[in-house]
């Protein structure tokens, strides 16, 4: 492969990249606790953009309510995680690397 064959991939590659960390901006995904309590929206760029907390929770303790609102988080991160691999994956799919 030449160097300009490598500076034009290494261009689209770039390209393909900015593109789709400017999508996940615009990715909506939804973690709920285990009992559907609580529900953090949140962008491909872990930003929280909604939270929403059943009133029947504000009668727990608060560790209880803490504990649950982290369960929310980390399913919303865990399906924003696989959403970025999705689409970074896509974004690199038929660029060839050098050998």
């Amino acid at each position: 492969m030449d160097i300009n064959s490598l500076m034009a991939q290494a261009t689209e590659l770039k390209l393909r990249i900015n593109s789709a960390q400017k999508n996940l901006e615009k990715v909506v995904v939804k973690g709920l606790s285990d009992n559907g309590d609580v529900i953090i929206e949140m962008s491909g760029k872990y930003k929280i953009l909604n939270l929403t907390i059943n009133e029947r929770l504000l009668s727990q303790d608060k560790h209880s309510i803490e504990q649950i609102i982290i369960d929310a988080f980390n399913d919303a991160k865990d399906k924003a995680d696989k959403v970025i691999d999705e689409m970074m994956e896509s974004a690199t799919t038929g660029i060839q690397m050098p050998e």
